[in-house]
């Protein structure tokens, strides 16, 4: 049977900076700068002389068999599960295509239709004048105190949302009084550790005021807390007034310390890092997605893999160097595949250029270092940005590069591929920055909407901005159905004037004058809705840490459901389901605990006690989540938890230590117990349960052996 297949290699474009032009080490297309055959002229919307076929199950073999019996036809290669790229004649691509739509054996086929993205004007950055914070509100109550707030400063400057940054050594209890009548005070503070009780940690009496005025008193943390800072927690200031001779509460304020890592943007005094945390120097303070909060719960499960499927990656970036996903199958420079995977020597991702797979994916348009450093920088390292997930690795796949107009492009073959080798290689969420011109239906790009659906059914999340043109409608891929489709919110927390809109958007995100990483050791500055897409990644990839056992499904209707609602009440075209909030989409989300031991394959403990080793410890590990968020019981006295020396700081993984002491067993023999670990968190699935054994010979004898070695 005579079948024409054309492969229409789809050009992803995206337009970049003058200065974005960074030269390409390493091998591939990019490195010579020779203009490729298949590139496009700014004319052309497809790649002339291709097409894209997928052929149904089963059929693919025999399909492709009767095409190379036909001249004009010839299958270049296979870029996917019975997907293929052929080539046609040059102006017979259209009637191809038509032509296989209607063969019994194809399941579909495509063209390959041009993407691209609005020039994404970001700046170095440089220093700017700060503008005056938001003022707190206060409340009036029917007392002689009539105010009572927290603050970091002797000026008594209020707390915005009452949170206090970790690390914190003091802090002051201020408070405003009217017509007081010789009035005695007493102060109070607890600390709400969730793992244990309320905690009373200051404690002072016999203040008398009279008149009117304000007082500030400090609060020192050196006294009651071993690290002589504030831990990450929920704290309560009560003021009390003896009227009578004994004590009447007057007036209270809940605060809270929450992690602050100590990046040098994070911390600045000029903000850049608004999306994470508003002072409302540059943004409203209700414009951020509140990150704090979020990472009291997780800073990121380790060795969790997002692939960005852009332009590839700065490798040597300071904040980025030590977060790109390494291949461990592969042995760097051999010049062999040793993993099989197609992409020879790819120890840090893969490039994809008109079919063909090439190491080492250098960034040459600055678009995948940009989401990289939103998504996971190198974060507590006093340097550079905070990253959203602390733990998470970045995979790089770079799919487009630029022409010699300077437009980034690319094609829906390579796509497909950086999508298939991400799933391949153990992404659990993939960005997607190309995108396809407007106008063009999901029907008319079915391989790649099909390489997306198998993604997902193979338990990834697919994200991707919906488009920085301002129009009410959806850019693919973000229109599909199975892709999580991301608008911006900006400073004011509203839509962004270039934001695209309309039916089928998730969420939106920070996506105005946003700081990232971009030059070799640089920080820029810029817009798009891509970048919004790459904070709801990070905040994917935290939800994930807190219970692993989603499914794709889950965590894109927690980031619905928990999302801030905006505009009308309810999901809109606007703002789809409303502003992503880091810290709701963890609290709503089902904790289950990650626990393992020193023996990874079974979720057990032993020890071996004699004379001589009377006292041994070993640690149970929770991979996903900060101490503060669980517990670890024994029910046997011969068992004893030892809690962390912080229960309220923020690493993940966090631990504690388990230890069986020989004399609190009741004699020689073997002793079984049990430890319980249970969440503190609002929403879980408790409880976890780890076996303990201990086995007490009290005379066990120990025969040492030197170790001989023949000359």
């Amino acid at each position: 049977m005579y079948r024409t297949v054309l492969l229409v290699t789809l050009a992803i474009t995206l337009l970049i900076l003058p200065t974005a032009e960074i030269s390409r080490a390493g091998t591939g297309p990019a490195a010579s700068g020779e203009t490729p055959a298949s590139a496009l002229s700014p004319a052309q919307t497809y790649v002339p002389g291709q097409v894209l076929v997928r052929f149904k199950p089963g059929t693919a073999s025999e399909a492709l068999a009767s095409l190379t019996a036909t001249p004009s036809v010839t299958p270049l290669r296979r870029i996917a599960r019975d997907t293929f790229t052929l080539t046609v004649p040059v102006g017979h691509e259209e009637e191809t295509v038509k032509a296989l739509a209607t063969d019994p054996a194809v399941e579909y086929t495509s063209l390959n239709y041009v993407v691209t993205e609005p020039p994404n004007d970001f700046v170095e950055l440089a220093p700017e004048e700060a503008t005056e914070a938001w003022p707190a509100t206060t409340q009036e109550i029917e007392s002689c105190i009539t105010d009572l707030w927290m603050s970091t400063t002797q000026q008594g400057e209020h707390l915005l949302d009452n949170m206090v940054p970790s690390g914190t050594a003091q802090v002051y209890v201020f408070f405003e009084y009217a017509d007081c009548d010789l009035e005695e005070l007493r102060i109070q503070v607890f600390f709400l550790n969730q793992i244990g009780a309320p905690e009373e940690v200051f404690n002072q009496e016999g203040t008398i005021i009279s008149g009117s005025g304000i007082q500030g008193i400090k609060v020192q943390a050196w006294p009651y807390f071993d690290k002589g800072s504030f831990p990450v927690g929920e704290y309560l200031t009560i003021i009390s007034l003896s009227p009578d001779g004994g004590w009447e509460e007057a007036k209270n304020r809940l605060w809270h310390v929450s992690t602050f890592p100590d990046d040098y943007w994070f911390l600045g005094i000029s903000n850049y890092q608004w999306p994470l945390h508003s002072t409302g120097r540059r943004a409203l303070p209700e414009a951020d997605i509140n990150m704090p909060q979020a990472w009291d719960i997780t800073t990121g499960a380790q060795d969790f893999i997002v692939a960005v499927v852009s332009t590839g990656i700065m490798r040597d970036h300071p904040d980025l160097r030590q977060k790109i996903w390494t291949n461990r199958d592969e042995i760097p420079d051999n010049g062999i595949d040793d993993d099989e995977n197609g992409c020879v020597d790819d120890v840090y991702g893969c490039e994809f250029f008109d079919g063909e797979a090439y190491p080492n994916p250098v960034d040459t348009g600055r678009w995948g270092t940009y989401t990289s450093g939103i998504i996971a920088a190198d974060t507590n390292n006093k340097i550079g940005m905070a990253g959203i997930s602390w733990g998470a690795d970045i995979l790089p796949i770079k799919v487009v590069r630029p022409r010699p107009d300077g437009v980034l492009a690319g094609s829906i073959a390579d796509m497909i591929m950086g999508i298939n080798y991400a799933v391949e290689n153990g992404a659990r969420i993939i960005h997607i920055g190309p995108r396809i011109a407007n106008g063009i239906s999901p029907d008319q790009v079915a391989p790649l909407r099909s390489a997306i659906d198998d993604a997902v059914n193979q338990g990834v999340l697919v994200v991707a901005g919906a488009g920085d043109s301002g129009e009410a409608s959806l850019t693919l891929p973000a229109g599909f159905d199975n892709v999580v489709a991301v608008g911006a919110s900006g400073l004011r927390n509203e839509r962004t004037w270039f934001s695209n809109y309309g039916e089928g958007l998730d969420l939106v995100a920070p996506g105005e004058l946003i700081l990232t990483t971009c030059g070799v050791e640089q920080y820029c500055i810029g817009s798009g809705t891509s970048l919004a897409a790459a904070h709801v990644e990070g905040v994917a990839a935290l939800i994930w840490s807190v219970n692993p056992d989603l499914s794709p499904a889950e965590v894109r209707a927690i980031l619905r459901e928990s999302a801030q609602d905006l505009g009308p009440q309810g999901p809109d075209e606007e703002y789809g389901y409303g502003k992503l909030d880091a810290d709701r989409a963890l609290t709503q989300t089902t904790h289950h605990l990650w626990l393992r031991t020193a023996h990874q394959d079974q979720r057990s403990l032993m020890f071996l006690l004699d004379d001589e080793l009377a006292h041994s410890c070993q640690r149970v590990w929770n991979l996903g989540t900060a101490p503060r968020t669980w517990t670890l019981k024994s029910n046997s006295e011969w068992l004893i938890v030892t809690d962390p020396d912080d229960p309220a700081s923020a690493p993940v993984p966090s631990d504690m230590e388990v230890c069986a002491d020989a004399g609190l067993v009741p004699g020689a023999g073997t002793f079984e117990g049990t430890l319980q670990a249970n969440s503190t968190l609002i929403r879980h699935d408790n409880p976890e349960t780890i076996d303990a054994r201990v086995i007490y010979q009290p005379h066990l004898f120990r025969v040492r052996l030197s170790l001989v070695q023949r000359p």
